[in-house]
This record gives C-alpha cells, sequence and structure tokens, in this order.
C-alpha cells in the first residue's frame, strides 16, 4: 500500500486546509488515534489548531501524518478535490511553498518540467545556453517530453539567448520557465 492511500482516510482528521492561502492547521483527531490518554492530551496542547507543516530547502512543505511524510501540495490537492492527483502537482506561480488551489495543477510530468525556474548551478543565466569554450560558441537547446533537442549554434551569447526563447514560446513553455529561483 502506498503512503497515499494509508493516510487517506485519516489525513482530514488530522490537518484542516485553507484552499484560499494554501495554509494548514492541526486539526483534532478522534481519541482512537492516540495510543493512552496522556499522549492526546500532550498532543493537542502542543498541535491542535497551530500551523502544520514543515519547509524543505527545495522550497517545498511537507506534512508529516502517522509517521508518514507527504507533501503538502498533494493533501493540497486530495483535501479539496476528494481524490489524489493522478500525476504531477504544478505551482503555476513557480513558488512552491505556495499551496493555494489556484496556483496548482495536475499535470503529466513534461509540462511541469516546462514550467521549472532555470537550475542554481545554472552558469549562463539562461536556461538551455551553453557556452563551449573549447569551440569558443554558445550552444541553445531545450528538452520536451524528455528528448533533448538541438536548437543551434551561435556566435553570440545573445544570439543563442534569442533562439532559445523562440523555441520556448513556440512549444508553450510555461511564462516562468528558466526565471530566477
Amino acid at each position: 500500500m502506498n503512503k497515499e492511500k494509508r493516510i487517506e482516510k485519516i489525513l482530514p482528521f488530522w490537518v484542516t486546509y485553507n484552499p484560499h492561502t494554501g495554509q494548514f492547521t492541526f486539526g483534532s483527531p478522534p481519541s482512537h488515534f492516540f495510543r493512552d490518554h496522556i499522549t492526546e492530551a500532550a498532543w493537542r496542547a502542543k498541535y491542535q489548531g497551530k500551523p502544520a507543516g514543515s519547509l524543505k530547502r527545495d522550497g517545498r512543505v511537507y506534512l508529516s501524518i502517522d509517521r508518514v511524510k507527504i507533501f503538502a501540495h498533494r493533501a493540497a490537492w486530495f483535501l479539496h478535490y476528494g481524490h489524489w492527483p493522478k500525476q504531477q502537482i504544478d505551482h503555476i506561480n513557480g513558488d512552491s511553498s505556495d499551496n493555494r488551489i489556484v496556483n496548482l495543477r495536475d499535470v503529466s510530468g513534461s509540462i511541469n518540467r516546462m514550467n521549472q525556474r532555470r537550475r542554481s548551478d545554472n552558469t549562463s543565466g539562461v536556461t538551455g545556453v551553453i557556452y563551449h569554450s573549447g569551440h569558443r560558441k554558445w550552444t541553445a537547446q531545450i528538452c520536451v517530453r524528455g528528448k533533448r533537442r538541438q536548437i543551434g549554434t551561435f556566435p553570440s551569447k545573445e544570439a543563442a539567448i534569442a533562439a532559445r526563447l523562440s523555441e520556448q514560446q513556440r512549444l508553450g513553455f510555461g511564462p516562468n520557465h528558466g526565471a530566477s529561483a
């Protein structure tokens, strides 16, 4: 049984979700979720009604429910729609910690990658633009449906950027694709 199936019946007891703010709050689980009265009283005093979720280094929020860690954006989808997302959850505005329901969409991995921000190890400043010092030329490339395609080789960085941006637009990449994180 996967972790989502394991917690789907208890998730609505442990947290509440505000779709307008994207925030989670610890709920009020029934007494049978606890081993004893002391554990229950301690949990309620420490958590009940307080903000739930932890921010990871990559900017995503996760929840820990009954010793199961789950991304908050997936829990938001489940709590709002009543079913788990079929594919990946994309944060439309590119902010991985913004779990408002209007900012979430269930998309394929390919579509999700078309909306991702520029990687932190990017040295050219533009996604898909690479300088080859041996040739003293700039290459523009793009990845679509898991396949890397060469757009071309250019004598200047500006020409490579223009070609990359033109191809991005032609293929319908999201407006956040390649933006600084």
